[in-house]
């Protein structure tokens, strides 16, 4: 199952995987069709995880643009931070869909987070990709020629089990960050920040632990 968020709706309350659409957007009304309700489509044939799979797209619903252009970007760069894998699609068309901001949100993107580049050949400018794929070969993110093998790509990064790694590793370190900062918890007696800390980091811990079990049995 998947969840969209358009752009500027409420992200969802309960963490999970998710997958932000990266991507130039064509004009409102222009002679050139969105490519996100095909990836949409793709992503919700492929994914087959009991979870919840959020989408988010920085298109907007029913068309309705954003009063505010910073209520628009801000919206977009955090729902990037927060997802579990940015896709980047980039049928390249000078004309209609140039994809200069996305230029710069790949390049913020890359070498920041979890991503994955889509470059069809067969659009318009594919020669205007060739930079993008060689920073995404030299940062070992994916490189894909079709939108459902890019969809699949993405769908590794967004995996429960991976997100369930990272997770623990990121709790992990702040268990660790934490304690060497602090006296109190360095010599055994937790403070209320530290206890909450190496509670999260046990209940992680327990998960990993008991998955692992799980795949060595299966």
């Amino acid at each position: 199952m998947i969840k969209v968020v358009m752009a500027r709706e409420p992200f969802p309350t309960a963490p999970g995987p998710s997958v932000f659409l990266a991507g130039p957007t064509p004009r409102l009304g222009g002679p050139v069709e969105s490519w996100r309700p095909a990836a949409i489509a793709e992503l919700d044939r492929q994914w087959r995880e009991d979870a919840t799979l959020t989408v988010f797209s920085p298109e907007s619903r029913g068309g309705i643009r954003a009063e505010h252009y910073d209520d628009q970007v801000g919206w977009e760069s955090a729902a990037r931070e927060a997802s579990s894998v940015v896709l980047f699609w980039i049928p390249r068309d000078l004309d209609h869909m140039p994809g200069f901001t996305t230029n710069v949100e790949f390049g913020l993107d890359v070498a920041a987070r979890k991503v994955v580049l889509g470059c069809p050949p067969d659009c318009p400018n594919p020669e205007r990709n060739r930079y993008l794929k060689w920073v995404a070969q030299r940062h070992g993110a994916p490189v894909r020629d079709t939108l459902q093998g890019t969809v699949a790509a993405a769908l590794e990064f967004a995996r429960p089990t991976d997100r369930l790694f990272i997770d623990y590793m990121t709790a992990f370190e702040a268990s660790v960050l934490h304690t060497s900062s602090c006296p109190a918890c360095g010599n055994d007696q937790p403070c209320e920040e530290g206890e909450a800390v190496w509670t999260l980091f046990v209940e992680l811990q327990d998960q990993w632990k008991s998955r692992s079990a799980t795949s060595l049995t299966t």
